[in-house]
């Protein structure tokens, strides 16, 4: 899908019809940040909004730390992903394990904690952090960016190290006890 070039703008101006006192109509002038650029989405906003709409979170005692990734859906949206195809066709491998692992993760009833992910920036490690949404436990899944196709390290509370997850699910309990991949909460 291509923009027309008329559109190609940092703003629009546009007019917004209201109605006001006694349904009269009021115009008024707004300028519009205009999105022409691929640069202005993080990921693909139409594919996340369709994915959202498939997606049903039940009311449910979730233990994230049992199992991060739940939903049924994640193998078939990696497929349309083309993951891992997708990453090993791209030159920066961390801008695409980025948005699979954040499209995952949301699927899956995290939510990105931008206050951790800072606390963890400079570890000598990046790291992108999601928080647990739902059910009465917390935990942290870091998307792990050293591994070849991707996944996710799961942590408690605490941010000790509980194990490793692929995007698909395939989950690997057995923690790090070096304390190496925990994270400052």
């Amino acid at each position: 899908m291509q923009t027309d070039d008329v559109f190609m703008l940092d703003s629009l101006n546009c007019s917004l019809l209201t109605l006001g006192e006694h349904n009269a109509e009021v115009k008024k002038y707004v300028t519009l940040t205009n999105i022409f650029r691929d640069d202005s989405f993080d990921f693909h906003y139409e594919y996340l909004i369709g994915w959202k709409h498939k997606i049903h979170f039940a009311s449910f005692n979730w233990d994230p730390i049992e199992k991060p990734i739940w939903n049924g859906l994640t193998q078939q949206a990696l497929t349309e992903l083309n993951f891992p195809k997708s990453v090993t066709k791209r030159a920066d491998k961390y801008e695409e394990l980025e948005r699979v692992g954040t499209i995952i993760a949301e699927m899956n009833g995290w939510k990105y904690d931008e206050l951790v992910t800072k606390k963890n920036k400079n570890k000598g490690q990046y790291r992108r952090i999601f928080q647990s949404r739902f059910g009465k436990k917390t935990a942290y899944l870091s998307i792990d960016f050293e591994g070849a196709y991707g996944g996710f390290e799961v942590h408690n509370h605490r941010g000790t190290h509980q194990g490793q997850i692929d995007f698909n699910g395939t989950y690997n309990k057995e923690a790090d006890n070096t304390g190496n991949h925990d994270i400052e909460i």
